[in-house]
């Protein structure tokens, strides 16, 4: 496989590839149409495409969302857990399951102490948490005619710290 930088590489059958600082993020979903099964995997390489590490996911698991920076990679999914591992050798840092599926994990600086926060929603809700996924913050959403639809981190306000964009849209 070929992976150029700032770019993912899919195989067409499930495997996605991701170049960052300096290596390969490889995610292997299985549970895909019929491609693969058993256990979802995520794999670091070289950029010569040798494998370092690999970890094993949820079994069947797919809809892989990773988050990541020189430091942390977030995994989140279809089967509702989110995991927390080392960028440098795939060691698992924090792993949570939550009562909801398709976890689309956002890996940002909130409030510019230097420190990431990894931020989630649901249909009803977004959740900031440190990383070792403790809830830091939670909003829920108290009218539920609304479904969030997706969320998006930027500094909107121009006071140096990123603020959180909610798409939401009229359930029918």
């Amino acid at each position: 496989f070929v992976v150029k930088p700032n770019n993912i590489h899919t195989d067409g059958v499930g495997n996605n590839y991701i170049l960052f600082n300096g290596y390969i993020l490889g995610i292997e979903e299985h549970g895909m149409g019929g491609y693969y099964t058993g256990t979802s995997k995520l794999h670091l390489y070289n950029t010569s495409g040798t494998e370092l590490y690999s970890a094993n996911l949820e079994s069947n698991e797919n809809a892989i969302i990773p988050a990541f920076d020189s430091t942390t990679i977030v995994i989140g999914g279809s089967s509702g857990k989110l995991r927390v591992y080392s960028a440098s050798n795939l060691s698992l840092q924090a792993s949570k399951t939550f009562s909801y599926t398709n976890i689309t994990p956002i890996l940002c600086d909130l409030n510019a102490d230097d420190t990431k926060e990894i931020v989630i929603s649901t249909d009803t809700s977004v959740y900031i948490l440190d990383a070792s996924l403790i809830t830091i913050a939670s909003y829920q959403f108290s009218n539920t005619s609304l479904n969030l639809k997706s969320i998006m981190v930027a500094d909107v306000t121009g006071d140096g710290k990123r603020d959180i964009i909610v798409v939401l849209e009229t359930k029918l």
